[in-house]
């Protein structure tokens, strides 16, 4: 299971937008509902909280951490259409771990916010599942994934996982 890491091994960093990819197996599948208020929020100020990205190990590029997926991709626009503010963009970068710890940094992102709908946090949690079984011989068990997940710091009981 991923460790918990401390503060420390956080640094800021400003990072070529080109340089960052949206999180590949983000769990949000629909639109963002929050994405106008973004656009304009990004439009008249700019990247005012920082993304949190990491970097796996040989990889020259970075990606999405934990949420930020609609963020990058207004930015990005913006950047195309020759907004030069968005060329770097301010950034937290994390120490790499694991891609578990990837999935699970976004599905408790979206979380906090609300707005990830059920059968969103559903594919998560199923992708979630098809990592740990990747790693073993036996399929991961209900109740062992609530465990797994728990440990990442993404509580859900085994009925919530059954319904999934």
């Amino acid at each position: 299971m991923p460790s918990r890491r401390t503060r420390a091994s956080n640094r800021y960093q400003e990072i070529a937008i080109s340089d960052i990819t949206c999180y590949a197996h983000n769990p949000r599948r629909s639109k963002n509902p929050e994405y106008a208020r973004l656009r304009e929020s990004l439009e008249h100020n700019g990247m005012e909280m920082p993304l949190v990205v990491t970097q796996k190990p040989g990889d020259s590029t970075y990606t999405l951490h934990s949420g930020g997926n609609t963020r990058l991709e207004i930015a990005k626009t913006l950047h195309a259409r020759g907004e030069k503010a968005f060329a770097k963009i301010p950034c937290v970068v994390k120490e790499w771990t694991d891609e578990l710890n990837l999935l699970v940094s976004h599905l408790r992102e979206n979380d906090m916010r609300g707005d990830l709908m059920f059968v969103e946090r559903a594919f998560g949690v199923m992708a979630f599942a098809d990592l740990i079984n990747a790693k073993q011989s036996k399929p991961v068990s209900q109740r062992d994934l609530a465990q797994h997940l728990q440990n990442s710091g993404y509580a859900l009981s085994q009925p919530v996982i059954s319904a999934m």
